[in-house]
């Protein structure tokens, strides 16, 4: 197998660094491979017994010592990793259409394979579907807030919302709220996350105030806030889903937050589930 050599100069300038050596071939050291990577780790959890799994969790525990006890490199590693991620991208991309690339920038970043499922099928015309045409149609309003019991389409009009966008040349950012909680909210590579959320085509924010979790997660609503701030202030796409109601959705981001969104459209929905069906 042969390598960009653009990866693999980044590569070198990150073992000049100091960063430990991957287990197997190069692409382990910061972005190469890191598409295959995330989805077998989705399908393999962090309890997978097999030789491989066990080599790249050991790889990256050495990584985060290595992180820690050098923190004077952390930001020039940072920014060689995100070098090395956009060239992968960019290799990435050759071997797709550009549709089919789009779905799979979405499902890279967390979005259910099965989700991206029903958009190609096209046969989702429930509620939350239609509000999410008619939110791209009128295309003035900056955020859409869909709430509604687990499997009523919010997430599915939400991923063929920013697919449509992402067609239009923004460049998406899909979020599980549910994930973030016990993720650091400080640090380099935090600032680095929100600084994507911030600066995104458009931002989906997936099941925000599921976790119960979530009701005493302070530096994650912190988060939320400078994100959302930040994107109202700059008329930035942004869709968020939610299993609560609006009222119990509203009273749980606070006043400042719900101001914002009210410049957007809300949406609830009592439609049942069609999982299983």
């Amino acid at each position: 197998m042969s390598y960009d050599p653009k990866l693999l100069a980044i590569d070198d300038e990150m073992v000049a660094l100091g960063r430990p050596l991957p287990p197997a071939v190069t692409w382990l050291s910061g972005g190469l491979g890191q598409l295959k990577r995330v989805k077998h780790e989705r399908n393999e959890p962090e309890s997978c017994p097999c030789a491989w799994c066990s080599a790249c969790r050991g790889w990256r525990k050495a990584l985060a010592k290595w992180e820690a006890e050098h923190p004077e490199n952390a930001a020039r590693w940072l920014e060689l990793r995100e070098q090395y991620i956009e060239i992968e991208k960019t290799i990435e991309a050759r071997k797709w259409s550009e549709d089919e690339w789009n779905y799979r920038l979405l499902i890279n970043q967390g979005c259910a394979p099965r989700t991206i499922d029903a958009i190609r099928r096209q046969l989702d015309d429930r509620s939350c579907m239609r509000i999410a045409r008619d939110w791209m149609l009128e295309g003035l309003k900056w955020s859409l807030v869909l709430c509604g019991k687990p499997g009523c389409g919010k997430s599915t009009a939400a991923a063929w919302a920013a697919h449509q966008l992402t067609m239009r040349k923004f460049s998406p950012r899909w979020v599980r709220c549910v994930s973030m909680v016990d993720k650091p909210m400080f640090g380099f590579e935090a600032q680095l996350e929100k600084s994507k959320c911030q600066d995104a085509g458009v931002l989906v924010l997936d099941d925000i105030g599921a976790g119960a979790r979530e009701a005493d997660a302070k530096p994650w609503l912190g988060w939320l806030d400078d994100v959302l701030d930040f994107r109202h202030g700059h008329h930035r796409r942004t869709v968020i889903t939610s299993n609560r109601n609006i009222a119990q959705l509203k009273a749980w981001l606070g006043p400042r937050l719900v101001d914002r969104l009210n410049e957007g459209m809300w949406h609830e929905t009592d439609e049942k589930s069609l999982r299983g069906q």
